[in-house]
């Protein structure tokens, strides 16, 4: 049985390389303005991963989608995303 292709990987690492950029900027001497948009970045992006997570658990369901090698990288970082969101 041949399965749709998961999203390009150029949008995944766009998004990806966004937050990265994200967390790369939070720095010692930072405003408060400024901090508190970093963290609704990482909140903004944390929805993402968790809405791309709960479409793709739907439509491919969960064994699928854990034994697609693409996802488990997609789920782990969902898995760190959620992780560190909630230590902060």
């Amino acid at each position: 049985m041949k399965l749709p292709h998961d999203e390009p990987i150029s949008n995944f690492a766009f998004n990806f390389n966004l937050r990265r950029y994200t967390l790369a900027a939070d720095h010692h001497g930072i405003t408060a303005e400024f901090k508190a948009f970093l963290y609704w970045c990482e909140v903004v992006f944390t929805l993402l991963f968790i809405a791309e997570f709960v479409v793709k658990h739907a439509a491919y369901g969960p064994v699928w989608y854990w034994t697609s090698p693409w996802n488990l990288v997609d789920g782990r970082g969902f898995h760190s995303s959620t992780f560190w969101l909630n230590l902060s």
